[in-house]
């Protein structure tokens, strides 16, 4: 053989297999396998084991992290009219936003298909027209892949003021990679997880590769203080596979030219790589359309209706449609790099110059005895940042306070009350309290 060609991660739409054909262009059609072999192990053993907790500071990251290609998701965004993989659209990483993963992950090492034999049927079309041969098969063949097991972890924190954000990123520098987290590293965490909880909501999405499926993970990580807890139960799942039931992360091809196809083979590094790239910027111009679409509506229940005035409102709609034309200009080029990578726009040529500022969130202040009374019972509210969510019982069901802000002197207070949850702020001040 003339060696590999590429290597592909994993992606859930890819149809890369051993034995079978494929064509990086257009990765999510099937072809057949036209050749038997046998299958050799190229390591014996575990090649790599790891267990860590990391910020997650791009996109980029995350999908590595994650184990995904980027390339084979632009192609599912750009030439399929699909959307692709999903799992990253609840991410952002703008400045008011934290991102940080667990993840285990075991490497079993590579497989390879050896010793192939083709049919004499197979062989008349690979070795005829180019044109028919790349319809039947393709114009590569997945000859060895990489078996592993991954376990991942992502959380996530929004709309944190500067304050906050500084805060929690703090008890998470740089990042760990190591066996087993020991009692420092717990504490730290458990202090980390134990601020964010009081500034805001924490997402979590699972991610498994290999394996049984999140079903048999997702229900068990409800502590979310207690890395020592999380560790485990993600280690536990990776450690208990082998490397017959691990899962392919990855495809090594090579080209059909070895077995006697007689077609050109094209130059696709520049285009996968502008692909790739465009998809993530899509993402995260997305990701910044969805925040001004939230900052610019108007609803009760809208913290930033009170924090931004109408002409401010405006603008932000401006930026809104400029964003939205963005990523139909994306999704052309996108097109047009698989085409013509040469002549295309890049990720880089279509980034927006002007820094988009988006408004932050103020830190929550710093006042004594703020009272709230409900059905004439009178509570004391925390007086000292990060706001700690309280929940009061009343006749009625229950209010519920998330956070609060200053403008001016004037108090916001985020209600949440009632069976039908309804959300809205309301204002008051230091000295009279709310009732």
């Amino acid at each position: 053989l003339n060696g590999y060609m590429a290597e592909y991660s994993y992606h859930p739409s890819s149809t890369l297999r051993l034995g079978a054909g494929f064509d990086p262009r257009d990765p999510t059609r099937v072809y057949p396998r036209f050749m038997t072999y046998s299958e050799k192990r190229v390591e014996s053993g575990i090649l790599n084991a790891t267990l860590e907790v990391r910020e997650i500071k791009s996109r980029k990251e995350l999908f590595d992290r994650m184990n995904v290609s980027a390339s084979i998701s632009g192609h599912s965004l750009f030439y399929s009219a699909s959307a692709g993989v999903t799992f990253d659209h609840d991410y952002s990483f703008t400045s008011d936003s934290f991102t940080w993963a667990i993840s285990a992950y075991v490497d079993f090492g590579r497989l390879e298909a050896v010793d192939p034999v083709i049919p004499s049927s197979a062989n008349a079309i690979l070795t005829g027209d180019p044109k028919d041969a790349s319809e039947h098969y393709g114009i590569e063949v997945a000859l060895l892949e990489r078996r592993a097991v991954l376990a991942i972890a992502v959380f996530s924190l929004k709309s944190l003021s500067r304050l906050e954000r500084t805060q929690v990123q703090s008890y998470l520098k740089g990042g760990v990679s190591i066996g087993a987290f020991g009692a420092e590293l717990a504490a730290t965490y458990n202090r980390f997880i134990t601020e964010a909880q009081k500034v805001s909501s924490i997402s979590l999405s699972i991610r498994v590769i290999g394996g049984k499926g999140i079903e048999a993970l997702a229900p068990a990580i409800t502590d979310y203080t207690d890395i020592n807890t999380i560790s485990k139960i993600l280690s536990t799942y990776v450690g208990g596979y082998t490397f017959e039931s691990a899962a392919p992360v990855s495809y090594s091809t090579a080209s059909l030219k070895s077995f006697g196809w007689k077609g050109l083979v094209p130059d696709l590094s520049l285009s996968e790589r502008r692909i790739a790239e465009l998809f993530l910027l899509y993402r995260d111009v997305e990701s910044i359309t969805d925040r001004l679409r939230e900052i610019t509506s108007i609803t009760q229940a809208n913290p930033y209706y009170i924090l931004i005035d109408n002409s401010r409102r405006l603008e932000y709609l401006e930026l809104y449609k400029k964003y939205e034309h963005l990523l139909d200009t994306i999704v052309d080029a996108g097109r047009k790099a698989l085409l013509d990578p040469a002549s295309a726009p890049t990720a880089a040529d279509l980034i927006p110059t002007d820094q988009i500022q988006l408004p932050e969130l103020p830190d929550p202040p710093i006042v004594a005895d703020l009272k709230v009374t409900i059905d004439k019972k009178t509570f004391g509210l925390p007086n000292q940042p990060p706001w700690i969510v309280q929940e009061f019982a009343t006749a009625t069901g229950y209010v519920k306070f998330d956070w609060r802000f200053a403008l001016s002197s004037e108090f916001y207070l985020q209600l949440n009350a009632g069976p039908t949850h309804t959300q809205k702020f309301v204002a008051f001040d230091s000295k009279s309290g709310l009732s």
